[in-house]
């Protein structure tokens, strides 16, 4: 039998014949113990990681990047306003995340949001699960679902604060589970919502548009690249005329390359010399492999639906931005995508070999996945920690169990406790627990004003002095112990100025709390 004769549902077609009358009981006639085994897997994956957000943001583990900046996004949003403190730019001048302001009108308090980012990624195995399900048997399909929740690239996504443009991986499977059945409209759906998400997920929708052209679907293929460059020019128009320095994120990153495609493609021509000057190292050629090898049934797949996963990756190691040189934060979120696709591919594939054969790949590619999977888990330590910057952080036992101290926490709750109405100046580790207001700045901000809240190269403080603002903060809460971007020593220069404008309200050895006199 070939691969695409096995049933749809995986039942035979006697009892497909047998199914009663309706369509609400055939649809029920047709699941089988893999649907409850795929929506227990969803709901666990939901509740462990959902929980460990809620215990790492409990635990002052969250940062002012990302926690802080979109808690007090959706809170702003709903409260009618449009410039994100944090940041010091609207909402669009960071990412062009036109998905926010229908997400922040939900009203979710900041403890559900990291619930509703763990079950928005789990549900990515619902379409994995169908995708595999067409045409391979039952088990095929529960184990690619379940390969994609033990993802470790996934669950690093999970854990690293919020980020709501991860729905796009969600959101981008289902679209390609919709046009693989052509299911057309839903798809449309889909691709749109996808590129609400953020910039970035254009050139997702593009290489979607490439794989389906590949397949020979060639009208919507076409159409799907059309929309890509169309959502692209969007976005980045958008960007543009939010963000004062007038550039978009993706000309921040890789606006080296060039300008024009002409000058993308002379540069992207000598590779040898592109890649050196990027610095790599050991991280980015081992983002690689920890985004691949996890996935190792992906290598089974068609060349059509493994070759869309190499761009992304080619793109992250292209990034002047070292954190997306590595599975430890949410830059494989797209790639994600493509890899799936694969791995579902793949496994089709592997069900449809002959026994023999399938009984010696299945334990190689099961123990390839089962050591990398472990290796990169967020719940193990045996990842690489190389010298480049942003290598790997805290595994989680780490994070929640030695990252600060009893007396730390106990003393940070105290004074956070006192911080009453009105708008705060907070170090980066206690700014998430204080984001819900309409002003909230990350410290040393707003005392120095020519830093907006971004990692610079060099540290602005250098060479100008802080000033007390015209309008300054009511209360200022300071890590006395960790610092975030800022030096030490701005820190001291800051804590030197505030007695000129503010009282000190609250002292431990490890926080302060001022208040404006």
């Amino acid at each position: 039998m070939s691969v695409d004769a096995t049933p749809d549902d995986g039942t035979t077609a006697d009892a497909r014949r047998e199914v009663p009358v309706g369509r609400a009981r055939v649809w029920w006639a047709r699941r089988t113990w893999h649907d409850g085994v795929l929506v227990v897997m969803v709901l666990a994956f939901t509740a462990v990681f959902g929980a460990l957000g809620i215990a790492r943001h409990r635990g002052l583990l969250t940062h002012a990047f990302d926690a802080g900046q979109m808690i007090q996004a959706f809170w702003t949003i709903r409260h009618g306003g449009d410039v994100n403190t944090v940041t010091g730019l609207p909402f669009l001048g960071d990412h062009a995340r036109f998905m926010l302001y229908p997400l922040a009108l939900l009203g979710l308090p900041a403890q559900a949001l990291f619930v509703a980012q763990s079950f928005t990624l789990a549900l990515g195995a619902v379409p994995v699960y169908l995708l595999t399900a067409r045409r391979a048997p039952r088990w095929a399909a529960l184990a690619a679902a379940a390969l994609f929740l033990a993802y470790p690239s996934l669950q690093w996504t999970a854990l690293f604060d919020l980020h709501p443009e991860v729905m796009a991986t969600t959101l981008l499977l289902l679209a390609f589970w919709a046009v693989d059945g052509r299911r057309h409209v839903v798809y449309a759906v889909m691709v749109v919502l996808a590129l609400a998400c953020r910039e970035d997920a254009s050139v997702a929708v593009g290489l979607m548009g490439l794989l389906l052209v590949l397949e020979r679907r060639w009208r919507v293929g076409l159409l799907t690249i059309g929309g890509a460059v169309g959502g692209l020019v969007v976005a980045t128009l958008a960007q543009r005329a939010a963000n004062p320095w007038g550039l978009s994120v993706l000309e921040e990153r890789f606006g080296y390359l060039g300008t024009t495609p002409g000058e993308v493609v002379a540069r992207l021509a000598q590779p040898a010399e592109t890649f050196a000057g990027l610095h790599l190292g050991l991280n980015g050629w081992l983002m690689v492999l920890g985004f691949l090898l996890p996935a190792a049934p992906m290598f089974l797949a068609r060349w059509t639906r493994l070759l869309p996963a190499l761009p992304l990756l080619v793109l992250s190691l292209l990034s002047t931005l070292p954190m997306q040189k590595t599975i430890y934060f949410h830059y494989g979120f797209l790639p994600t995508v493509f890899i799936f696709i694969a791995v579902s591919d793949g496994m089709v594939r592997l069900a449809a070999l002959r026994p023999r054969a399938r009984a010696v790949v299945t334990p190689v590619v099961a123990a390839v996945v089962a050591v990398t999977v472990v290796v990169g888990s967020p719940f193990t330590d045996l990842g690489y920690r190389g010298p480049d910057a942003w290598g790997k952080p805290a595994t989680v036992p780490d994070q929640l169990a030695r990252t600060f101290t009893p007396e730390f926490r106990a003393d940070a709750r105290a004074v956070l406790a006192q911080v009453g109405e009105g708008s705060v100046s907070a170090s980066a580790n206690l700014l998430p627990q204080l984001a819900e207001r309409s002003e909230v700045y990350m410290f040393p901000n707003p005392f120095y004003p020519a830093w907006n809240g971004r990692y610079l190269t060099s540290w602005p403080g250098r060479s100008v002095r802080p000033t007390i603002p015209k309008d300054p903060p009511r209360w200022v809460v300071v890590d006395l112990v960790h610092t975030g971007p800022e030096p030490p020593e701005v820190r001291e220069e800051v804590l030197d100025l505030l007695p000129e404008a503010y009282r000190l309200v609250s002292e431990t050895p490890n926080v302060q709390l001022w208040e404006e006199r």
